[in-house]
């Protein structure tokens, strides 16, 4: 049998039974290295590169450990292994000829080696096992260099390591940098301060003789705020039809220097975007917004509680120690034991997080809220015990103060008829749901903000599909065009989403938990700390009061 190009069909070699399960070591290095990669269908080479990938760590960690030895190992003797407690001098000049390294990258050899060796082993164990690679140990190492504490450090590796093992780095990058700014806000906060101080914006020349802009350590609201006017300039010049036919990232780029060269972009040529929606998101649990004895519903209880232990009397006072910024009321005049106080405090300090760029420590998730609410229509999104959103609304301002407000979730599905088939396209409150639900592409890995995402319909419109919340979902353009175009399809699950390949591999996606910790069934009777309030920044046009998307 031949192939539509008439070439010969070749049978697939089979692939070791256990392939997929083999722990990386000498074992796996001998079936990788009896495979012909010519010989193999998609899905064998899907399990291929992940085994790969595994064969691959464990190679990297015994490449740290031999670095490491190296940097305790005297140079002169060659008779006998010694090894000194201390680094020896040099040594690291004799790894960086060895390796045909240069002298820099021995030294971030050997920083990494004493990283997951010394400080964090749990985290060179998982390396040496294959469950994640270097590139993501650098991310830990980047995001924990500023970590004095090492208990710290290490308590921060255990609770991001289960999410690291199936996630990408960047979803990685964003659970690291949301513990950092939970777990240590003011080491967060000073770090934010010197870096916000050394802005700069530099001119780097290429190869080609063309130039590279790089603003450095820009305000977060400020850098997103820009990026989302450039995006909505691209997007309609891109809508009016562009006669020189850019790419979106060849618009962008085009217009991010016209605008700092001080050039009209109407007059270079781009189109003038319609008023629309907000120019930052920001999403943030309740607690975290309004501080301690500002929440509504914390003097709702009784004044005696069954279920306070001095455990939790103990992790209140390092919560409130750990942000001077906190006001704690007394127990016995809130109404609240401990235990719901030691979690209101555990709120207080949750990250917010900004689309597009992802967690804010909890006081700069407040200063940016403080700046919206002067400018912004404010929305909440109400979810169950799982974290999972029920409901979604615009809130008006004179009811700000008085946040226990409930919705049903067909609300947002009320016109859309009991099959929903009465319109193709979502209405204005069915993209909001929507896009507060999802936050960003759901496709696994994907972190494109929910505002520049499409929303698909995962049963086709065509193929009967309803156009109901529980049938739309956020996708990029990227992937909405993979599952429609490619043969990727995506099912949901009691815990995210089940994405199957044209391969046939399947992958998960879990949803973004907006607390470290499920809360317990005991806790469920103050409500309000259910709800996160999503606050969208819009002009002021009769559109953004009607609610339109």
């Amino acid at each position: 049998m031949t192939t539509a190009e008439g070439a010969p069909r070749v049978a697939p070699q089979v692939l070791p039974p256990d392939l997929a399960e083999l722990p990386p070591g000498p074992r796996l290095s001998a079936a990788l290295a009896s495979l012909d990669l010519r010989r193999l269908t998609a899905h064998q080479l899907a399990v291929v590169i992940a085994a790969q990938n595994r064969q691959i760590a464990y190679e990297q960690s015994r490449l740290l450990a031999a670095v490491w030895e190296l940097g305790h190992t005297p140079l002169d003797v060659r008779d006998a292994v010694v090894r000194e407690p201390d680094p020896v001098p040099f040594a690291m000049v004799e790894a960086a000829q060895a390796g045909r390294w240069t002298q820099h990258h021995a030294n971030e050899i050997r920083d990494l080696a004493y990283f997951v060796l010394d400080q964090v082993p749990a985290l060179g164990d998982a390396l040496a096992t294959g469950q994640v690679d270097l590139e993501k140990v650098k991310v830990f190492k980047r995001l924990l260099s500023n970590v004095v504490d090492v208990t710290l450090m290490r308590t921060i590796v255990a609770l991001a390591l289960p999410s690291a093992v199936h996630g990408t780095t960047g979803t990685l990058r964003s659970r690291l940098y949301r513990l950092r700014c939970k777990l240590s806000p003011e080491a967060v906060r000073r770090q934010r301060e010197r870096d916000h101080d050394s802005r700069y914006l530099a001119a780097h020349q290429e190869i080609s003789g063309l130039v590279t802009l790089a603003a450095r350590f820009c305000d977060e609201q400020a850098a997103m705020a820009a990026l989302e006017h450039i995006d909505a300039i691209a997007a309609a010049t891109r809508a009016a039809g562009d006669p020189l036919r850019r790419s979106t990232d060849q618009l962008r780029a085009d217009i991010a220097l016209s605008l700092l060269a001080g050039v009209d972009p109407a007059k270079a040529g781009f189109a003038t975007p319609a008023d629309r929606k907000g120019v930052i998101t920001v999403t943030v649990n309740l607690a975290t917004l309004a501080g301690l004895t500002g929440l509504p519903g914390l003097s709702l209880g009784s004044r005696s509680c069954p279920h306070a232990t001095p455990t939790e009397q103990a992790i209140l006072s390092h919560l409130t120690a750990a942000d001077p910024g906190i006001t704690v009321a007394d127990p016995g005049i809130a109404g609240l034991c401990p235990q719901c106080l030691a979690q209101a405090a555990d709120l207080v300090l949750e990250p917010g997080d900004l689309a597009g760029y992802g967690p804010l420590v909890a006081h700069i998730t407040r200063q940016t809220v403080a700046q919206l609410a002067r400018v912004s229509i404010w929305r909440f999104a109400v979810t169950d015990d799982h974290g999972r959103q029920v409901a979604e609304g615009a809130i008006p301002a004179d009811r700000l103060p008085d946040m226990d407000i409930e919705m049903r979730r067909w609300a947002a599905d009320a016109s859309a008829g009991p099959d929903g088939r009465a319109h193709r396209i979502p209405t204005a409150a069915q993209a909001a749901f929507v896009r507060a639900r999802d936050r960003h592409c759901q496709a696994p890995g994907c972190r494109v903000p929910a505002h520049r995402c499409q929303i698909d319909h995962r049963i086709p419109w065509r193929s009967g599909g309803p156009t109901l919340i529980d049938n739309l979902y956020c996708l990029c353009r990227l992937h909405h065009r993979a599952k429609d175009e490619a043969g990727f399809t995506y099912h949901p699950t009691g815990s995210g989403l089940r994405w199957t390949t044209p391969a046939g591999h399947t992958y998960l996606t879990r949803p973004g938990s907006r607390r470290s910790r499920p809360r317990s069934r005991r806790r469920r009777d103050h409500r309000s700390l259910g709800i996160v309030v999503t606050a969208a920044a819009y002009r002021h046009t009769s559109r953004a009061r009607d609610g339109m998307a």
